[in-house]
Order: C-alpha cells, then sequence, then structure tokens
C-alpha cells in the first residue's frame, strides 16, 4: 500500500511539472511583451507550486492525524493494560499482607501463651 502511495505521489508530481512546462512552453511560445510574459510565468508558477504544496500538505496532514489517533488510541490501551496487572499486583500484595499479619497474629497469641504457662508453671514450682 505504501508503494501504491509513493507511485501516485509520483505521478501526481509528474503531472504537474508537466502542466508547468506546457504552460511554460505556451506562454513564451505566445507574442506578448517580455516583461509580461515573465511576470504571467511568476504568477502562474506561484498558483501552481502553491495548488501542488496544499494539496500534498493536506495529504500528509490527515495522514499525520491518522497516526496521532491510532497512536492515542495504542497508549490508551497499554496504559489500561498496565493499570489492570497494577490492581491485580495491589490486590495480591494486600492478599499476602493480610495472610502474613494473620500468621504473626497466631504466634504472637502461641508466644503469649506459653510464656504464660512457663510463668505459672515456674511460679508452681516457687511456691
Amino acid at each position: 500500500m505504501a508503494e501504491q502511495e509513493h507511485t501516485s505521489g509520483g505521478y501526481f508530481r509528474g503531472l504537474v511539472t508537466g502542466v508547468l512546462i506546457g504552460a511554460g512552453a505556451a506562454l513564451l511560445l505566445a507574442p506578448k511583451r517580455g516583461e509580461e510574459l515573465r511576470e504571467e510565468l511568476a504568477q502562474n508558477a506561484a498558483e501552481w507550486k502553491n495548488a501542488a504544496n496544499n494539496g500534498t500538505l493536506a495529504d500528509r496532514a490527515q495522514e499525520l492525524k491518522d497516526r496521532a489517533t491510532e497512536l492515542g488510541q495504542n497508549v490508551a490501551q497499554k496504559a489500561q493494560e498496565i493499570k489492570q496487572k497494577g490492581q491485580e499486583s495491589l490486590g495480591k500484595a494486600q492478599e499476602s499482607a493480610e495472610d502474613a499479619a494473620e500468621d504473626i497474629t497466631e504466634n504472637a497469641a502461641e508466644v503469649v501463651e506459653e510464656a504464660a504457662d512457663n510463668l505459672d508453671h515456674d511460679a508452681e514450682k516457687s511456691v
């Protein structure tokens, strides 16, 4: 497809160049004063150049707009994927933290109970 766009762009440039050369030749062969002829040539050349550039610039602007839209959509999609992965990771981390807190609480309760039993046992021995 890019090759086809390149070929049609070359065709358009060739067409514009041919038209300009033909118009220049017609003007040069027409019976006019040199100054009038140069003014008309300059004016026609400027008009044709502007017409060619405007068409080319408009096409290029549309291509850039389409590309920017596509890139924007890709960025939005990637951002959504990253957000989802971040939320999943956060959920897993929160779950792990809760499990660890529960384990610590259970272990602390066991240590406190064991210490209390040891104190009771030591107190009975001393009496």
